[in-house]
């Protein structure tokens, strides 16, 4: 009985060879197909021609819906030697994953240039449009027409960047730390409240306010001499 058992000890493993190591017949592809479509709630008639042969595969490929559409399959095996080879199917096309986007707030028209510009350049009405910006980067841009047209660049200036007040020479309606009249526009009613520039501005130009009675600093446009709108989304 021990000499039997030291026999057994000595023989050679023998490995279990692969169902697919000669190859992988049509009807077996079906099968695995069918089997990962089933497994993903897919339904369909898997498409393999019945003379078509597939490579030897040390273990069951991995099947895969073909960037997330199972109307193509992709059966991919890593050895002997790695393969990968697609299989057609009637399966419905699906729904494909939509691409999330962020919506990007309109934000407060300013003025822009509809071309490049050098500096010592006259603007003129053509040389301007109107492009919506983000709040938060409202400084010293410009958003009348009036108050820069007709006035002269101090620095050149690329095509589609925002004019500011400070590519301008300067015209100012308001000084800082001079008093103002702040018109607030809600809901269709005109506020007025008083309020001292932290800074000075040129007509059209958005610049920082603060209203004496909340002793909030809030952003607004200069409309006329020492005087300031608040406009909707601007704080």
């Amino acid at each position: 009985m021990k000499l039997r058992a030291l026999l057994l000890a000595l023989m050679p493993t023998v490995a279990m060879a692969s169902p697919y190591a000669d190859g992988i017949s049509p009807t077996e592809v079906t099968d695995l197909v069918s089997q990962a479509m089933v497994a993903a709630g897919q339904n369909g008639q898997i498409q393999v021609s019945q003379m078509r042969g597939f490579p030897a595969c040390s273990d069951a490929p991995a099947v895969s819906p073909r960037s997330g559409d199972w109307r193509t399959v992709e059966l991919r095996c890593a050895a002997p030697r790695s393969w990968s080879r697609s299989v057609r199917t009637s399966a419905s096309a699906g729904a494909l994953p939509q691409r999330t986007t962020r919506a990007e707030p309109a934000g407060i028209p300013v003025l822009t240039l509809t071309e490049s510009l050098a500096a010592g350049t006259v603007i003129e009405p053509t040389h301007l449009t109107l492009k919506p910006v983000r709040d938060g980067s409202l400084d010293g841009l410009m958003t009348d027409p009036n108050s820069v047209i007709g006035r002269t660049l101090t620095v050149n200036l690329g095509e589609g960047r925002p004019v500011l007040a400070r590519h301008l020479e300067h015209n100012w309606l308001v000084t800082e730390g001079t008093p103002v009249a702040i018109v607030y526009n809600a809901a269709g009613m005109l506020i007025l409240a008083s309020g001292i520039a932290a800074e000075n501005g040129q007509r059209g130009q958005i610049i920082a306010v603060r209203n004496v009675g909340s002793d909030r600093l809030v952003k607004a446009i200069v409309t006329e001499r020492n005087k300031v709108r608040v406009a909707a989304k601007m704080n």
